[in-house]
C-alpha cells in the first residue's frame, strides 16, 4: 500500500455551494475521518468565500482535536484567528476528547459575546440537566492540564506525544510490516493524518469477493467500502468502518471506496491488530 500526503479542500465547490440564504456553515480541523489541518492560508480563503457568498452566516469551527497534530504543526490554525472572523465564529470544543473520556458529553464554546448570549439561550432549551460534579471535575481538570506531566512539561504534550506514538505504529503496521494491503482482495492506499485519531484507506481497486458484497437477508448490494469492511472483520478479525455510513443516501456514492481506522487505543491493541494483518 502507498501512503498520501495531504487531502485538497474544494474551493471551487465551496463558492458554488454557498449562497445568501445559508445561515451557518460548519468547519471541522483536525478533520474527522481524514485528519487533515487547514492552514491559515486554507482558513483565510474559506472566510474570503464565507464573507463573498454568504455574508450573514456564522462560523461553526469544530476543533474538538485541537490538541492532537503531529510532525511540522507547532501550533493549531483557528478560523476565530483569521482577520474578520472573530465576530462571526463560534469554536467549539470537548472534554471527552482531550481526557478520552467521550461518554462525558461535556463541552464549551469560544466566541464573541453576542453569539455567546444567543447561544446560551437556544442552550437551556437542549440540555435540561447537567451533572454538576462532573462539570466541576473536567474544570478542575482543565486547570491541572499545564502543569508537568508524566515526564512532559503538561498532559497536552504527552497527550499529542501519546497518540503519535500510537499513529506511527499504526502507520508502520499498515505500510512497512505487512503484505497484506498489496493482495487484491484487501489492496487499500492510505493517507498519513495530521491531526486526530484516524486513518483513512482508499480500497477502491481492491477486489472483493461477491460473497461480501451481497446482504444474504435482503438481497441487497452493498457498497465497496462497506463489504470491504465486512470481509475484514470475518477473515482478519479487525474492525474498521465504512465512511458510505456517514454520507445521506443520496450522497453515499462520496464516501463508497473509503474506510476508516482508529488508533485511540492502548498500543497492546494496535500490535495485537497489526499481528492479524500478517496471519493472512
Amino acid at each position: 500500500s502507498s501512503i498520501n500526503d495531504h487531502w485538497q479542500f474544494d474551493f471551487k465547490r465551496f463558492e458554488e455551494t454557498l449562497t445568501e440564504k445559508t445561515k451557518i456553515v460548519i468547519i471541522n480541523s483536525p478533520n474527522n475521518p481524514t485528519g487533515t489541518i487547514y492552514s491559515m492560508e486554507e482558513l483565510t480563503e474559506m472566510a474570503r468565500i464565507i464573507n463573498k457568498k454568504a455574508p450573514n452566516a456564522i462560523c461553526i469551527s469544530d476543533e474538538v482535536y485541537e490538541h492532537i497534530y503531529y510532525d511540522n504543526h507547532t501550533t493549531f490554525p483557528r478560523m476565530a484567528n483569521v482577520p474578520g472572523m472573530w465576530d462571526k465564529t463560534l469554536s467549539v470544543y470537548s472534554a471527552g476528547k482531550i481526557f478520552s473520556c467521550t461518554g462525558i458529553r461535556i463541552g464549551w464554546a469560544v466566541g464573541a459575546e453576542p453569539l455567546i448570549k444567543s447561544l446560551n439561550v437556544n442552550h437551556q432549551y437542549n440540555a435540561f440537566c447537567m451533572y454538576e460534579p462532573i462539570q466541576n471535575t473536567i474544570a478542575d481538570c482543565l486547570n491541572e492540564c499545564d502543569k508537568p506531566y508524566q515526564g512532559f512539561d503538561n498532559y497536552f504534550e504527552w497527550y499529542r506525544n501519546t497518540y503519535n506514538v500510537s499513529r506511527n505504529a499504526l502507520i508502520n503496521g499498515l505500510s512497512t510490516q505487512t503484505k497484506l494491503f498489496t493482495k487484491p482482495e484487501y489492496k487499500m492506499d492510505f493517507w498519513m493524518p495530521e491531526g486526530a485519531y484516524f486513518v483513512v484507506g482508499d480500497v477502491s481497486d481492491a477486489k472483493v469477493k461477491q460473497e461480501f458484497l451481497l446482504d444474504g437477508d435482503e438481497g441487497k448490494t452493498y457498497t465497496q467500502d462497506y463489504a470491504y469492511t465486512v470481509n475484514f472483520v470475518n477473515k482478519v478479525g479487525v474492525t474498521i468502518i465504512p465512511l458510505s455510513i456517514f454520507y445521506t443516501p443520496e450522497n453515499r456514492h462520496h464516501g463508497e471506496n473509503f474506510i476508516r481506522f482508529s488508533f485511540c487505543k492502548k498500543l497492546s491493541t494496535i500490535e495485537e491488530a497489526v499481528s492479524k494483518f500478517n496471519k493472512i
